[in-house]
């Protein structure tokens, strides 16, 4: 009971420090577990590997409900987000783990530790923005299943290496025929036994938590390590609207758990400080390959710069998968407790660097530098007497059919590839690029328009918005009281973000036309 004791202190100090400081917790986590190691805290070995190993069951469980595989579905872009990096920074990795002297096992190990992201924060910067939802959200959540569905096939492989190419073989399909069997059940299973009346919310936590028992059961079944169930049972339950009712209750067990793992991996880990020029070396190569890697797709694939440089800021960490993969490596005997200290050292240094690395101000800076690289794009004409619709979201296409119909000249600027290809089939001039960008603002030539119409998310972006058209009437979509009242202090008009808003607008804009007429 002691032991229990010293782990809830150990995390109370880390949450409180990095709430004081403003840091992200997950390191100061690790580093309370170390101090508990350091001060020779009474823990015994054991029970800080089942701690561990349990705290790591509901992360790798709570990771996969956020990630639901149709916020995703027919992206092309984030299966080749995804896979590019997984496969480009692997084999940059295992290079360089070469190089440093490792075997050829060794370096295996470290390479995959580098070849993926971390959903926990890449998810979690999202919700702090409010983009979860948005393209660029669902393009990042595309990315992240595709990397640990990728992930999750290695450590399938991995776990049986010992016996052969066959039954590594076996074990991926065994892996894929569980995943299909968890969409399965998220399809039609999962809404039918958690929203059925007389369902209440305790029943609720207690069904969940049996579907991650069920499914880590089918592992074993299986002979698949039980953190793939644990994975493929938050995935079943990653829908909505089950997920969003399962995370209130699921809230509180993720911050236990996530305390739990992060304080025992501290203590379990001996930091290599022997090694740290390789610690440091290995980082930065994740940080800055994974930035550049992003940026070259974004050039080869039609995404606006912007967004390639965002997305690989927001990439480059390691993942807590990464600390997995050393654990089986452990247990396979393929690696030691050095090789295991240097892919958490990494993870952990990474993953501290990615809110600071992922600000709007650098991916600025690194659009500037690789600026020179971008197409050019083509502009038929340079607009005037037009409309300006800034990001083209559903309420906003809406807006712009009713343009359309009443005959305007409409130039739309959105960053997202297949909205860009459907407003061009409807009729009207389309700018593919960020609404924020003032190049790209300036393509549209805002300052000539007869009525600029922004309903980005960030308040940020529409703010830049209202900056570039100080003298054109605009009109912006705002989430909040506090926005509308900054909006209207700058001179634009704000609608809510309500359907009932919307077809005020349209209102609103038919008599502007007329009246312009």
């Amino acid at each position: 009971m002691n032991e229990i004791l010293y782990i809830l202190l150990a995390a109370s100090i880390g949450y409180a420090v990095a709430k004081a400081l403003r840091l992200p917790h997950v390191p100061l986590l690790i580093l309370a577990g170390g101090c508990l190691d350091f001060f020779n805290v009474p823990i015994d070995l054991g029970f800080a590997r089942d701690g561990l190993l349990l705290g790591l069951t509901f992360l790798v469980f709570l990771s996969g409900t956020a990630l639901n595989p149709w916020r995703g579905a027919g992206n092309s872009l984030a299966l080749i987000v995804g896979a590019s990096q997984f496969f480009l920074i692997g084999f940059a990795g295992l290079g360089a783990s070469l190089l440093m002297g490792f075997s050829p096992t060794e370096s295996l190990y470290v390479a995959l530790g580098l070849a993926s992201s971390s959903t926990l924060v890449v998810i979690k910067i999202l919700q702090t923005r409010g983009e979860l939802f948005a393209p660029f959200g669902r393009l990042m959540v595309g990315a992240l299943l595709v990397q640990d569905l990728l992930i999750m096939l290695v450590i399938s492989a991995l776990s049986n290496i010992g016996e052969g190419l066959v039954s590594m073989g076996m074990s991926i399909s065994l892996m894929l025929c569980l995943t299909l069997l968890g969409l399965i059940f998220k399809k039609w299973i999962a809404p039918w036994i958690l929203l059925s009346k007389g369902v209440d919310e305790e029943l609720q936590l207690v069904l969940a938590l049996g579907v991650l028992f069920v499914f880590m059961g089918c592992a074993n079944l299986f002979g698949l390590p039980f953190l793939t169930g644990a994975f493929v049972a938050g995935i079943s339950l990653s829908s909505f609207p089950v997920n969003g009712i399962l995370k209130g209750q699921l809230a509180s067990l993720n911050n236990f758990f996530s305390a739990v793992f992060f304080v025992m991996l501290g203590f379990f880990v001996d930091f290599p400080l022997h090694n740290l020029d390789k610690v440091l070396w290995l980082s930065l190569l994740v940080i800055t390959l994974t930035p550049l890697l992003s940026s070259a797709l974004s050039l080869a694939t039609g995404m606006t710069l912007r967004t390639g440089a965002e997305l690989g800021l927001l990439l480059a960490q390691t993942s807590e998968f990464s600390i997995i993969l050393a654990l089986i490596g452990m247990d396979n005997g393929d690696i030691g407790q050095e090789h295991l200290s240097l892919i958490t050292s990494v993870t952990v240094v990474t993953m501290t660097l990615t809110p600071f690395l992922s600000s709007e101000s650098l991916a600025s800076a690194l659009m500037r530098l690789l600026g020179s690289f971008a197409r050019k794009k083509e502009i038929a004409k340079a607009f005037s007497d037009h409309y300006v619709i800034v990001g083209c979201g559903d309420s906003a296409m809406i807006v712009l059919k009713k343009l359309l119909l009443s005959g305007v000249d409409v130039v739309v600027i959105d960053d997202d590839a297949g909205v860009i290809r459907k407003v061009r089939e409807m009729g009207a001039q389309a700018i593919l690029g960020n609404g924020k960008d003032p190049e790209v603002l300036k393509q549209g030539s805002l300052g000539s328009a007869k009525l600029v119409i922004s309903s980005m998310r960030k308040f940020s972006d529409n703010k830049a918005v209202l900056g570039y058209a100080r003298n054109t009437p605009k009109v912006i979509r705002v989430f909040d009281q506090r926005e509308a009242d900054e909006f209207e202090r700058l001179g634009a008009i704000s609608i809510p973000s309500t359907d009932a808003s919307t077809e005020d607008l349209l209102e609103w804009i038919e008599k502007r036309i007329k009246h312009q007429s």
